[in-house]
């Protein structure tokens, strides 16, 4: 009847290869499959229509010289990296013997899971379009008979396929790479959570890059610093998972445009060298190939706790600033921040100018940072207007276009690409209100690192998710949707558990509310007018002044002007006329006596 259903706890998560009878355009395709939350187990049904099912043409590179041939083939965006190892496994006779845990699959350097979709990390599908995935083995259960090409056993680097990488960056990697082949060793950086090797020219004089494998970041197998642990796990900082940092110091430099915030140069490489951390499997160690960031170094010694905070530019702690609200940085400390000093031409004055480094805590999938994790939360400088370019620079983000940027180069999940569109409205709206750069924190971060208190932007997501809800059920249904009434306390109860994220949410079932093209729509188009209106309510009078004044051409009035009024939350201020006929609560009908 044009309807079947997979079930079975043997087959992995929506493993769908083909298809008998073949499908039929109109007809609904439903698939269910075995989901676990909070311990229970329970059935998901999926339905897809067959003539929206748009198959995705992959092309299968290995990485590096493992000797293993190239080949193509087809998935559904609903298959799994499982699958996929799968179909690797029977083009390379040599990988049969391969767990899955020691076959790696990577888009744009970045790995896709083994349970999830691929479609939340590849580009819309396209059976038109080829997407190029590269494999790579870990250890040496594989054997080499089918090698089409000879095996390098001894060490290599190079830039990932499709990552972007600047012209000046690549013939750094390129001169690392010759310079790790005449002997010239890595070496390991002091201090830090995670590996992290300076990578010399060939006469081992200069440092060139800095390289940070992510299986060597914190909370990753192969962490050197005693903070190991599994794979994609979720440790003290959940917002981020490990061995996922290195995408991020990607995606920031990305998000740097021009260069505003001065993002060294950052690139995703493969590197194999036995100067890093080997792999340890059965009390054995092997070296592999490694997949991690590779950025551009800066030649200095000074970081930011080495001067008073007083002393820096306030354009360069502006456009730090502007970068991590965008990117939710929550790891933004003294030590992340470089100083370069030099000599004022001039004056002959020493300067000193801020440079942004450590980017992996960033893009995270909730918004639970503190005023602590960010460090210039406390600088004077943050309390100061934001000058002209900035504001210009602010107004001409376009917060979908990054998001589409990174998702198309780097591949990362939308909930991350989600939250910087929130962050980089909030950041425009504020600006335009002229809140200065401490107040866009104050109502993005928390005092503290209590769940019970979120932050003033926190609320508003939580209010609009609930509200596009409501709304996208009404037109599903075509018909009247009981009323939700937003209650912080009850979001919390029947909320997401701790290991999810700020958009994922349940519904009274337990089950997870999926983001369709109409519900997110709907969030964007309730959350706009909130940020505006948190915007109005924070602004100071005398940056409305100063707007009014701007738009009139005239002098300044004492006050904001008539459209500009407002009601801050627990004021006294005199509030909007109202209608002889509208109803006023109760606690606020002393104001309008």
């Amino acid at each position: 009847q044009g309807r079947f259903s997979i079930r079975g706890p043997s087959l992995p998560a929506m493993a769908v290869v083909g298809f008998e009878p073949p499908l039929s355009p109109g007809k609904p395709i439903v698939l269910a499959r075995a989901t676990s939350h909070d311990g229970a187990k329970q059935f998901k049904r999926s339905t897809f229509s067959a003539s929206s099912l748009e198959t995705y043409c992959l092309r299968f590179r290995p990485v590096g010289a493992q000797g293993f041939p190239s080949f193509e083939a087809a998935a559904l965006p609903f298959c799994s990296a499982r699958v996929l190892k799968a179909k690797v496994r029977a083009q390379c006779r040599g990988l049969i013997g391969v767990p899955d845990d020691r076959l790696r699959l990577l888009y744009r350097g970045v790995e896709l899971p083994d349970d999830g979709p691929v479609g939340k990390h590849l580009p819309e599908a396209s059976g038109e379009r080829i997407v190029d995935l590269q494999f790579m083995v870990l250890g040496r259960e594989a054997s080499h008979h089918e090698a089409v090409e000879p095996v390098d056993t001894d060490c290599g680097l190079s830039v990932c396929e499709g990552v972007p990488c600047p012209e000046a960056l690549r013939v750094a990697v390129q001169c690392c790479e010759e310079a790790l082949r005449k002997g010239v060793e890595p070496m390991m950086a002091g201090g830090g959570t995670g590996g992290v090797y300076m990578l010399r020219d060939a006469e081992g004089q200069r440092t060139l890059g800095v390289f940070k494998p992510k299986d060597e970041e914190a909370g990753a197998p192969q962490n050197p610093r005693g903070y190991g642990g599994r794979e994609n796990s979720r440790g003290e900082r959940p917002g981020v998972p490990s061995a996922q940092r290195a995408t991020r110091e990607v995606a920031a430099y990305l998000l740097d445009h021009e260069g505003f915030a001065g993002v060294p140069m950052t690139t995703l490489v493969h590197a194999r060298h036995t100067g890093f951390v080997p792999l340890r499997v059965g009390g054995a160690e092997e070296v592999v190939w490694k997949v991690g960031g590779f950025q551009a170094f800066v030649e200095t010694e000074e970081t930011a706790d080495n001067f008073g905070a007083h002393v820096y530019p306030v354009a360069d702690v502006h456009r730090i600033g502007i970068l991590d609200v965008r990117i939710a940085s929550f790891d933004r400390n003294h030590g992340n921040m470089l100083v370069r000093v030099g000599r004022d031409a001039g004056t002959g004055a020493r300067t000193l100018r801020l440079v942004p480094i450590d980017h992996g805590c960033s893009l995270p999938d909730r918004l639970s940072i503190c005023h602590g994790d960010v460090v210039w939360m406390a600088w004077p400088q943050t309390k100061q207007p934001f000058g002209e370019e900035e504001l210009r620079y602010i107004a001409a983000l376009d917060a979908s276009a990054d998001a589409a940027l990174l998702a198309q180069q780097v591949g990362l999940e939308r909930c991350g690409l989600r939250l910087l569109e929130v962050t980089t409205r909030w950041l425009q709206a504020a600006a335009a209100r002229g809140l200065t750069l401490f107040e866009v924190g104050k109502a993005m971060y928390r005092e503290d690192a209590s769940p019970s208190t979120p932050s003033a932007v926190e609320v508003i997501v939580e209010a609009c998710f609930d509200t596009a809800r409501a709304s996208t059920e009404i037109r599903r249904k075509g018909g009247l949707y009981p009323t939700v009434t937003y209650d912080p306390v009850a979001s919390q109860l029947r909320g997401p558990p701790p290991c999810d994220g700020i958009f994922h949410r349940y519904d009274s079932r337990g089950t997870l509310v999926e983001w369709s093209k109409p519900f997110e729509e709907a969030f964007f188009r309730h959350l706009a007018p909130e940020l505006d209106r948190l915007a109005r309510e924070r602004a100071p009078a005398q940056a409305l002044s100063r707007r009014s004044a701007a738009s009139s051409g005239g002098s300044c009035p004492a006050g904001p002007s008539a459209n500009e009024a407002s009601v801050s939350v627990g004021s006294a201020e005199k509030l909007p006329p109202r209608s002889s006929g509208a109803y006023v609560p109760p606690h606020l009908r002393r104001h309008s006596q």
